[in-house]
C-alpha cells in the first residue's frame, strides 16, 4: 500500500472509483493512466521477462484477431457535418429567427440576439440587411441612419443630461462629470466606438457635451474647499483649500485670481458656484485660466515632454 501510494496520487488520495477500469474501443477518453497499466502487468506477471514472454506465446491467428478488431474499432464514426466558420452559424440563427418571427425587426435582433448582430454589423451587414427584405437603397452605407439609428437615442440623450446636472447639483465634495459616470446612469452599456455611434448618436453627442474640462471641475473643488472654510469660520487660506479640494496649491490661486473671488472668499458658503462660473464666462469646457497656459500644475511630472526640452 505504501508504494502504490508514492506512485499513484489517486491512490493516495483514496479516489478509488473507476481506479482499474478499461476502454471496450480504441478510445483514451476512459483509458487509464500508463503507470497503473504496468502495476496491472507486474501484478499478474511478476517480472518484466515473465510478461514478455507471455506475450511471444501468443497464438499467431489470435494477435491476428487482435489486430482486427483493433482496426475496426479505431474507423472513425461519421458525425453529422457542423458549420465550421462564425458565418455560417450566425446566418443559421438569424434564419431560425425568422422563422419563429417572419415580423422581426433589427431592434429584436440586437434584443434577443445582440452578439450574432453585433458581429453581422461588423462583418456582413449587407447579408443582414438584404435578409431582413429591407428596402434596397436603406443598405447603402450612408442612407440606413433611419434603421441603425435606435429607437431609445432621444430617451438616452435625455437622461444623460439630467445626470449631468444631478453630478453637478449633488451636494459635498465635488465629482467630475465624466463619460464614465454618464454612461454608468443607462440601462444598457453604451461605449464610444463607431458602430454605437449609428445606434446612439445623440446620445454620445450629449455625453460629449456634458463632459466637464479638468480646469472647470478644479474650479468648482476650490470654492467648495473654501465654502467649507467659511462654514467653520476659518480664514480662507489657500494653502488649506489646496489640501481640502486636492488641486494644487498655485492652481488654487490661479483660479482665484482669475474668477476674481478674494472678496467673497469669507461667504463662499452663500454662494452657488456654477451660477457665479457661468457667470464670469466660464463653461464646462474651461481650458485654463489665460494666465496659466504653458505652466504647469506642480512639479515636472505635470509637465509635457515638449515644454520640458
Amino acid at each position: 500500500m505504501p508504494f502504490l501510494s508514492a506512485v499513484d496520487p489517486a491512490f493516495a488520495a483514496k479516489r478509488m472509483s473507476f481506479w482499474i477500469r478499461f476502454t471496450p474501443s480504441n478510445s483514451t477518453v476512459c483509458d487509464m493512466p500508463v503507470m497503473r497499466h504496468l502495476l496491472l502487468v507486474m501484478y499478474l506477471f511478476g517480472t518484466r521477462d515473465e510478461f514478455a514472454s507471455s506475450l511471444q506465446r501468443v497464438l499467431p491467428d489470435e494477435a491476428s484477431i487482435g489486430r482486427a478488431a483493433t482496426v475496426v474499432d479505431a474507423l472513425p464514426i461519421p458525425l453529422e457535418p457542423v458549420p465550421s466558420t462564425p458565418r455560417a452559424m450566425h446566418r443559421r440563427r438569424i434564419r431560425s429567427e425568422l422563422v419563429r418571427n417572419p415580423g422581426v425587426t433589427i431592434e429584436d435582433l440586437w434584443r434577443k440576439a445582440y452578439r450574432v448582430t453585433s458581429w453581422f454589423y461588423d462583418h456582413d451587414r449587407t447579408w443582414l440587411l438584404k435578409t431582413l427584405a429591407l428596402p434596397e437603397h436603406e443598405t447603402v452605407p450612408g442612407t440606413s441612419a433611419a434603421i441603425i439609428t435606435s429607437s431609445d437615442d432621444e430617451r438616452f440623450a435625455a437622461e444623460v443630461d439630467a445626470a449631468a446636472a444631478a453630478i453637478l447639483a449633488t451636494v459635498g465634495k465635488p465629482q467630475q462629470v465624466t463619460k464614465e459616470r454618464l454612461l454608468a446612469t443607462l440601462p444598457i452599456r453604451i461605449v464610444d466606438t463607431p458602430r454605437y455611434r449609428e445606434r446612439y448618436p445623440n446620445t454620445l453627442v450629449r455625453v460629449t457635451e456634458n463632459r466637464e474640462s479638468t480646469w472647470h471641475f478644479r474650479a468648482r473643488g476650490v470654492w467648495w474647499a473654501y465654502s467649507v472654510l467659511s462654514a467653520r469660520g476659518e480664514a480662507p487660506l489657500a494653502s488649506e483649500a489646496a489640501i481640502l479640494s486636492g488641486v494644487g496649491y498655485n492652481a488654487v490661486q490661479a483660479i482665484v485670481e482669475h474668477c476674481g473671488w478674494e472678496r467673497l472668499l469669507r461667504r463662499a458658503a452663500q454662494f452657488d458656484v456654477v451660477g457665479n462660473l457661468a457667470e464670469l464666462g466660464i463653461t464646462r469646457k474651461w481650458a485654463d485660466p489665460p494666465a496659466w497656459q504653458g505652466r504647469a500644475v506642480g512639479g515636472r511630472a505635470y509637465q509635457r515632454r515638449a515644454d520640458r526640452e
